[in-house]
């Protein structure tokens, strides 16, 4: 099963770096917006405009835990929780992940 997982990773997964501790890592993973139950828009209003502020969800095969800074191509992320799963033998992660808010 960790094998089905890596390829996949490798085919359709994206890169990600993981902050951890002061020391970062490349690898890749499963990234979407988590999906909400309102139609409404997952938005909030700063002075610059609005800006989407819904969590977002990832699955990998890197450790990941709370307080760990991601970066992927669709920004940067803080964990806010993090879960090891295992099945037959394949350890992976799912994370729920909060866009981090640049200052000015």
């Amino acid at each position: 099963m960790t094998g089905l997982l890596e390829r996949a990773l490798a085919r359709w997964g994206q890169e990600i770096t993981v902050a951890s501790g002061g020391v970062s890592a490349v690898t890749r993973a499963f990234l979407q917006p988590h999906p909400r139950r309102s139609d409404a828009a997952p938005e909030q209003v700063t002075p610059l405009g609005t800006a989407d502020d819904r969590p977002w969800t990832c699955r990998t095969l890197s450790p990941l835990a709370p307080g760990d800074g991601v970066t992927a191509s669709a920004g940067r992320f803080t964990v806010a929780d993090s879960v090891r799963y295992e099945l037959d033998g394949c350890v992976y992660w799912w994370a729920a992940l909060l866009p981090e808010r640049g200052g000015l």
